[in-house]
């Protein structure tokens, strides 16, 4: 219709009628459910991760173990720490478990972010207040 230029080179006349409200396209809510992370995870939800975290919640209040085996001597290392959920954040400190039952503080703390709709938990730890990993990892629910 030429209405780029200064002086359009075609006009519509005809009458105006009354229209509809503009489209709107909306963008897709984020689900926020309760908070349930009761269960096994592991990065990208896969049986095949040797590392896995398991999770026992009641309410607020959770359990976690993480397990992997130790890449110098193919033993398994175990943590164990408990907290309490904050919204949809858990911090908590993590101590190694030995066969013979005792346990010492090395200084790790764990942070997670659950997603709106439970599907992951974004995580980084901490040793001595000194963030130990740039980026953060990822789980998710082992299927």
């Amino acid at each position: 219709w030429g209405y780029n230029n200064a002086e359009p080179s075609s006009r519509w006349h005809g009458n105006k009628v009354a229209g509809s409200e503009p489209v709107v396209k909306e963008s897709p809510q984020e689900v926020n459910l309760p908070v349930n992370i009761a269960g096994s995870w592991s990065f990208n939800g896969s049986r095949e991760q040797i590392g896995r975290v398991h999770i026992w919640q009641n309410g607020d209040d959770c359990v976690v173990i993480a397990a992997w085996p130790d890449d110098t001597t193919g033993q398994w290392k175990s943590y164990k720490g408990e907290g309490r959920l904050e919204g949809r954040s858990l911090v908590f400190k993590v101590f190694p478990s030995a066969q013979d039952g005792s346990s010492q503080d090395q200084g790790y703390v764990y942070h997670y972010q659950i997603s709106p709709d439970n599907s992951q938990i974004r995580f980084y730890y901490t040793r001595h207040g000194q963030r130990t990993v740039n980026q953060d990892v990822y789980y998710k629910r082992v299927k």
